[in-house]
């Protein structure tokens, strides 16, 4: 039997079609699972199933770059940031109210950090006849599943699948990670401030957190806006920011 061809094809606003070719198991080795055009129209971003993440040229249409999502980082090299929600302590109940839950980012320096991917396990229906109820269990590596760039185009946000509980910040200069953010959820949403180099993150509860250069910090909601928070929404000029859910919302002021 011959080999079979698969063509992958992204369609692009200016008009021209990005096509990816690739035969037999690299079909879905290297297909395509999300792309992203950059906020100043120089690079496309396109995240693969092998975790890596292609920067396509919008002049010459050829790839500028490529990088990989590491399976291991070093604290040195990288801000690491990694959440903490330690619960009440006390005995007593005036001794847990009195007591504040911690609920911060812990900046991590060792030489070796794990970033823990996985395999992502689904179930498929078997083919036999005989046994056709019978379901297996087989891998899928869906890799990366989220590309956000920044307001100058100098970084990307990356979510990838098998690592779903963090998001990597790269800087595009260097084709190398800033910073490595490890949350106790995954996150549901991200989004960068439309004038500053700033992420917001929400993973789904009611806080979200913030990235900059400087660190990162998580925002605890107020008590009169219990939102569990899915989705951002920067407004144009920075100044507010819209926190979701399925049937309720609150628009946030930074000072």
């Amino acid at each position: 039997m011959g080999s079979h061809v698969r063509t992958q094809t992204v369609h692009l606003l200016a008009g021209w079609v990005l096509s990816f070719h690739s035969r037999g198991k690299e079909a879905y080795q290297y297909g395509f699972t999300v792309c992203s055009m950059v906020a100043l129209w120089q690079y496309i971003a396109l995240g693969t199933h092998t975790h890596y993440l292609y920067l396509i040229n919008r002049t010459n249409r050829k790839v500028a770059g490529e990088m990989l999502i590491p399976e291991s980082v070093s604290g040195k090299a990288v801000q690491y940031y990694r959440e903490e929600h330690n619960a009440v302590s006390g005995n007593t109940i005036a001794e847990r109210l009195q007591s504040q839950p911690e609920h911060k980012f812990q900046v991590v320096t060792d030489d070796f950090i794990d970033m823990k991917f996985i395999d992502i396990v689904v179930k498929k229906k078997s083919s036999t006849k005989t046994n056709d109820n019978v379901k297996e269990k087989r891998v899928k590596k869906y890799g990366i599943t989220g590309i956000k760039w920044s307001h100058d185009s100098s970084h990307l946000a990356v979510l990838d699948a098998s690592n779903p509980n963090t998001i990597s910040v790269w800087n595009i200069a260097g084709k190398s990670i800033t910073a490595a953010l490890e949350f106790v959820h995954n996150p549901r949403t991200f989004a960068w401030h439309p004038h500053l180099l700033r992420l917001i993150i929400a993973t789904g509860d009611n806080s979200v957190s913030m990235w900059e250069y400087d660190g990162c910090w998580i925002i605890e909601l107020p008590a009169e806006c219990s939102v569990n928070v899915n989705h951002t929404n920067w407004s144009s000029d920075g100044n507010a920011l819209l926190l979701s859910a399925k049937d309720s919302f609150c628009i946030g002021f930074l000072e």
